[in-house]
């Protein structure tokens, strides 16, 4: 193969992951929605869900925010999560990332 071609397969490539990886990203946002949505049903909660911290998080990095804009978004989760541990451990699994989809972003970032 042509020396010349090598960077435009390599972004080409890039491009075909970032997107399979913002597929995937979207594919989970929707079924955290429908599943949080039946869960939480008539739940009340002061501040953002976890559900809400993990769709903007997931969100960012299929728009390919800054690395700041995610690390301050990851964090607000994190600490949330954290908290929400004590009181229902089961909403912290509903809204975990598998761990595909939190290899691909870190990937793309790399």
């Amino acid at each position: 193969m042509a020396s010349y071609l090598r960077p435009l397969i390599s972004r080409t490539h890039t491009l075909v992951v970032f997107r399979s990886v913002a597929g995937m990203l979207v594919a989970l946002v929707l079924a955290l929605g429908a599943t949080t949505a039946w869960a939480q049903a008539g739940a009340r909660s002061v501040g953002p869900s976890a559900e809400s911290l993990t769709q903007n998080l997931v969100g960012l990095a299929g728009q390919n925010a800054p690395l700041q804009t995610l690390r301050n978004a990851a964090t607000t989760r994190k600490q949330h999560l954290l908290a929400l541990m004590e009181s229902d451990p089961g909403a912290v699994l509903r809204v975990a990332i598998p761990a595909a989809v939190r290899a691909g972003v870190a990937a793309l970032r790399g």
